[in-house]
């Protein structure tokens, strides 16, 4: 029973929840104007340790547990939560029995396990695109699911395969009826994004079954209802983050920094672009997205390699970002033309792909230059792809997560390298808002005059 507090509202709310990789954040949003009222972020200590360092896993039960103590948090404080969103980390998959509950681990869109060489020289990913004539990457559900599968890893079980936001809203609800976004059921790959529906000659081909795939659902479906408050089905993170981000669709480019980094932007026409991942959006249109898989982990690999060395001196110290953002802020008064690729952890298309650091020379080879070189890598990355596009149509580059937050000399980077003016959201977890704003905004309505308004502001990033 939720209990009133003196906090609670007197209007209805919309409850966003974001389950993320290394955190699980939530938003509450008032549904009469949009504005986000409160925001909640836990950790995510979810994950399982495996000996093979291929393998990346987390417990389901451990991350339904932990969104239901938020929960209880959230609607002790608000008793006027109307509906739940759910929204979370693509690509990851898991198994669930007849009953909906999950008798696998969740293998994350870092589960390296479809990179592993199966034949002919190819990798489990690789025979996948040789067999179906689609592209797929190692950490995409279907792939995972493919070595499983030819390793007889599937459990007994199983009876359907699904996204880690998928497993939470059919557990809130009590439900066994398994419903997947096409948000989320593109992430998981061989789907048909024209025609909305998994490619089932390609499992034919593939020589995996269809029955374990769930049920495609219509945008804002409901799934049930937990407390006696609606849950909808839940989308990709990618959208959710978009949504709840990017006030002018159609002039606005998003990039985000989180474990990976991603740029999105969207556009009603489906038109193939090296580099980008056409995904399902909303109300007809197609969400393209090029993905870095290092992203923001590149910036953490440099403070590791700053850190290790002070360890070996025998150093007391702590993290070292703001040391490193100070080193950065000097050498980007000189802009130096040290030269880092921050492919530390692969590319999608050639995972055996490694970093760089080029044009060393012995005046430019000091710590400040090293630092804002990774910067300039970090942004570089996600804006090659980009120049592929049509960038006349854009003019504003929107920017997330607390990678970006937090580094005014990244901010000003991104800036500079995309050559448009740079914006921050002022609301904090915008996966987590955007999903709560989804739910409430009818498909194919005119946002203007029904259902809950966009309420998205910004400030300006840095320029230095």
């Amino acid at each position: 029973m939720r209990k009133n507090t003196i906090e609670n509202t007197t209007f209805d709310l919309s409850l966003g929840i974001d389950i993320g990789t290394t955190t699980i954040s939530a938003s509450v949003v008032s549904v009469s104007d949009g504005k986000q009222i409160d925001s909640f972020t836990v950790q995510n200590d979810s994950a399982i340790a495996v000996k093979e360092k291929y393998k990346k896993e987390q417990d389901a039960l451990k991350i339904f547990s932990i969104v239901k103590d938020l929960l209880t948090v959230i609607l002790t404080k608000y008793d006027t939560v109307r509906k739940i969103g759910v929204t979370g980390q693509m690509h990851g998959v898991l198994y669930v029995d007849k009953n909906g509950k999950a008798v696998s681990p969740l293998y994350t869109w870092q589960d390296g396990r479809a990179d592993i060489v199966c034949g002919e020289g190819r990798t489990y990913a690789q025979e996948i695109t040789f067999m179906t004539g689609r592209s797929i990457s190692s950490g995409y559900g279907v792939a995972t699911h493919y070595y499983n599968v030819k390793n007889g890893l599937v459990p007994p079980a199983a009876d359907k395969l699904c996204s880690i936001g998928d497993y939470i809203a059919m557990r809130l609800t009590g439900t066994n009826a398994m419903k997947i976004d096409a948000t989320n059921a593109a992430s998981l790959g061989l789907f048909d994004v024209k025609e909305n529906r998994f490619d089932a000659n390609a499992f034919e081909r593939l020589g995996l079954e269809t029955y374990i795939l769930p049920e495609v659902a219509e945008t804002n479906d409901l799934i049930g209802y937990y407390l006696n408050i609606p849950v909808y089905v839940a989308i990709g993170d990618n959208q959710a983050s978009f949504f709840g981000a990017v006030a002018n669709e159609q002039k606005g480019v998003l990039v985000n920094y989180g474990t990976g980094s991603q740029i999105s932007f969207v556009s009603g026409v489906f038109n193939e672009i090296d580099g980008f991942e056409i995904r399902p959006y909303r109300d007809g249109e197609y969400l393209y997205s090029g993905a870095a898989i290092c992203g923001g982990r590149a910036y953490a690999v440099l403070e590791k390699f700053f850190s290790d060395y002070l360890t070996a001196f025998g150093t007391e110290h702590g993290k070292q970002y703001e040391i490193m953002n100070e080193l950065a802020r000097k050498a980007c008064k000189d802009r130096t033309d040290l030269v880092m690729e921050t492919t530390f952890c692969g590319k999608r298309n050639d995972p055996k792909k490694t970093g760089g650091l080029y044009n060393i020379r012995e005046d430019n080879f000091t710590p400040e230059n090293v630092v804002y070189a990774t910067l300039v890598g970090m942004a570089t990355e996600l804006a090659d792809g980009f120049d592929k596009t049509d960038k006349s149509r854009f003019s504003t580059l929107i920017a997330s997560g607390n990678a970006v937050r937090k580094n005014e000399v990244l901010q000003s980077v991104l800036s500079s390298v995309f050559k448009m003016p740079l914006l921050l959201p002022t609301v904090n977890e915008e996966a987590a808002y955007g999903v709560a704003l989804w739910i409430c905004v009818p498909p194919f309505d005119d946002k203007t005059k029904t259902g809950i308004k966009k309420d998205i502001r910004y400030i300006k990033g840095a320029v230095i």
